[in-house]
């Protein structure tokens, strides 16, 4: 116990965030009062190195376990550990006696305007508060970005930066890959980012369907957003991995998001839509780790005009290849 309070007393006395301070008090008088109950991890193992009961990839981690798809964030020493999602979370070591996990950052889709030229607008953004310490494009197709990168942001950086990415050729489809980088404790970064997935899905003359498909698409990015144009589709389908996992049924015009979460497994997932309609009928589709963003009155800020001449621009965005 008197080890407990010198650890408090020291990180008030640091130049941690308060948030930090915060978290890290509270998680500490909880494991001192029940850490008898449940030890760190979501589960107890016979021994330090046995964690084989919970099934395979749990590791050790102190006196318990880390389910299968978390990391043991520890001290240098192992004295201070904790259980972080590795899909989800960073582990940061603040110091010699003590870890947090952290929300990674992300990029989130705003809004997409069918121009031309057609332009993507996307935001960079940190969970936590910490700052951005740098935005980079591990992927760049058929695209130019505004501003311009890589870009680097000193401390404290921004929580959000606004990106817009414009198609080259207004013909063609077009891929664009960010990594997103902020402080993580000491010395750390944590990394996490997107891909953002786009695609008009339209029904070609002589035909009464269309598919698209997309591959190697993570869980977290589990939400279908489908904007319906003018005319629309008549029936709409989002098949993972094989397996249907949602019909809609939607009007001309009409907007819907659907979670598609628990159809969704690991990071490789295959996602393929499909839609029933007829000759020239179209709908617009995206998928987020977040549910498309409205307007007041609910409508879509996607800016895209079906029945006009910008109905026929190239508004496709992801590694995904149409399949008619």
């Amino acid at each position: 116990m008197d080890r407990m309070f010198t650890d408090l007393s020291r990180l008030m006395a640091s130049s941690l965030p308060r948030r930090d301070v915060i978290r890290l008090m509270v998680g500490g008088v909880a494991a001192s009062y029940l850490g008898f109950l449940w030890p760190r991890g979501a589960y107890a193992a016979t021994s330090c190195t046995d964690c084989s009961a919970i099934g395979p990839g749990a590791v050790p981690c102190g006196s318990g376990c880390c389910n299968p798809g978390e990391t043991c964030c520890a001290t240098a020493d192992g004295s201070t550990c904790t259980c972080c999602n590795t899909a989800t979370e960073c582990c940061c070591v603040i110091n010699q006696f003590h870890t947090v996990c952290r929300q990674r950052p992300g990029v989130r889709t705003i809004a997409v305007n069918s121009g031309p030229p057609v332009t993507l607008t996307l935001e960079a953004f940190d969970p936590e508060g910490v700052g951005i310490t740098s935005i980079q494009a591990t992927t760049l197709d058929n695209a130019t970005t505004s501003p311009s990168l890589p870009q680097t942001y000193s401390a404290p950086g921004p929580a959000t930066v606004t990106i817009t990415a414009t198609k080259t050729d207004q013909t063609r489809s077009s891929r664009i890959v960010l990594l997103v980088t902020t402080a993580c404790g000491a010395s750390g970064t944590c990394t996490g980012g997107g891909d953002p997935v786009l695609t008009r899905l339209a029904i070609p003359v002589g035909k009464i369907r269309s598919a698209d498909t997309f591959a190697d698409i993570p869980a977290a990015e589990h939400f279908v957003t489908v904007q319906n144009g003018h005319p629309g589709l008549r029936k709409f389908q989002v098949f993972v991995n094989g397996q249907r996992a949602a019909l809609l049924r939607m009007g001309p015009g009409a907007i819907q998001t659907v979670d598609i979460g628990a159809a969704m497994t690991g990071s490789g997932n295959t996602i393929t839509f499909t839609g029933q309609g007829r000759p020239g009928a179209s709908a617009l589709i995206a998928i987020a780790d977040v549910p498309w963003r409205t307007g007041a009155q609910g409508s879509s800020l996607i800016q895209w005009n079906p029945d006009s001449s910008d109905a026929d621009v190239n508004l496709h965005w992801g590694g995904g290849a149409e399949v008619m």
